[in-house]
């Protein structure tokens, strides 16, 4: 047995003190044990709790604070467990440090991270892979958002509609648990049915009426920037970009992809509620990633390896 890091995000510590048993559809259909998750490697472990569950949400999601860990020692069998490399921990500090940034909203920091990405992805063609490259890089980003130049360029960058339109379809697959009145339940998922059949020329539309009533309701709920920073923090607390490597680039991608795939359910929601509650926006978030791990081997990836990284951008 050998003695470890334990890392406990504050959004578990809450968790543990206030919800002793929660009583949400996903935790009284997974039973004991749920929805705790461990986390675990050969030189640390991770506490967690699973985005699906209703109340696990709200913690993970609405609290600014959520991602403060507290650190102790843990003891833990080796054996059959990988060890997190310090070129792994460098970079998965890197990404961190950039989507925790108060000088950039979600989108600029995912731009950030995609130049990293993407200097990484250069180093594996070329076979000299650099971490101390990417620490450097890291630090000239740094520089470019204290001077504005990342927003500008960031600015600059062309939305690919066919690519949006693409995603908007698939959208239309999706089928969501959520706890609400009937009426409003079907209403919410015609919409959704809806855009399966929609024209090129009314999917276009639909895109425009969508980014809007978002930006106009996004004002209204007192800026829930911080919320998709969380989900972000999330996904790379999980993984989402923690090989070096591919794994990484298609990491990316698949973030990109939730994130405009959420905006989409909550723009479509809000255009029946237009006074949703935060609690609401947590509960839509929950039920799309409960929906997502269930149906992630039935969803193609149409873009070639070398297109991943400007494909996660044009949906941003």
């Amino acid at each position: 047995m050998e003695l470890i890091d334990n890392y406990q995000p504050e959004y578990v510590k809450r968790f543990k003190e206030n919800n002793k048993k929660c009583q949400c559809q996903n935790c009284l259909k997974e039973g004991e044990g749920y929805p705790y998750v461990t986390l675990t490697w050969k030189n640390q472990q991770r506490e967690s709790l699973s985005l699906s569950c209703q109340t696990a949400a709200k913690e993970i999601l609405l609290n600014p604070q959520a991602f403060i860990l507290h650190v102790s020692s843990t003891t833990m069998d080796s054996i059959g467990h990988d060890e997190m490399t310090t070129d792994i921990e460098m970079l998965h500090q890197m990404i961190i440090n950039h989507v925790i940034d108060s000088r950039t909203n979600y989108k600029e920091s995912l731009y950030a991270l995609s130049i990293l990405l993407n200097k990484m992805q250069r180093g594996m063609v070329a076979g000299a892979l650099n971490i101390d490259e990417l620490v450097v890089l890291s630090s000239q980003l740094s520089d470019l958002i204290s001077s504005g130049d990342l927003k500008k360029h960031f600015s600059e960058i062309p939305k690919l509609q066919n690519i949006c339109q693409g995603l908007l379809v698939n959208i239309g697959d999706i089928k969501l648990e959520l706890d609400l009145p009937m009426a409003r339940k079907m209403s919410f998922m015609l919409k959704l049915s809806e855009l399966k059949i929609l024209s090129e020329e009314r999917l276009a539309e639909r895109l425009v009426e969508l980014e809007s009533v978002f930006s106009s309701q996004n004002q209204a709920l007192s800026n829930v920037d911080f919320i998709f920073k969380n989900f972000i923090l999330y996904k790379v607390y999980h993984n989402a970009f923690f090989e070096m490597g591919e794994g990484a680039i298609s990491g990316f991608k698949e973030l990109c992809d939730e994130l405009f795939e959420i905006k989409t359910l909550i723009s479509l929601y809000l255009l029946d509620t237009p006074d949703m509650a935060l609690e609401e926006f947590s509960m839509i978030i929950s039920s799309y990633y409960k929906w997502k791990k269930d149906n992630a081997s039935k969803r193609v990836n149409p873009v070639k390896n070398e297109d991943t990284i400007l494909y996660g951008l044009a949906v941003l």
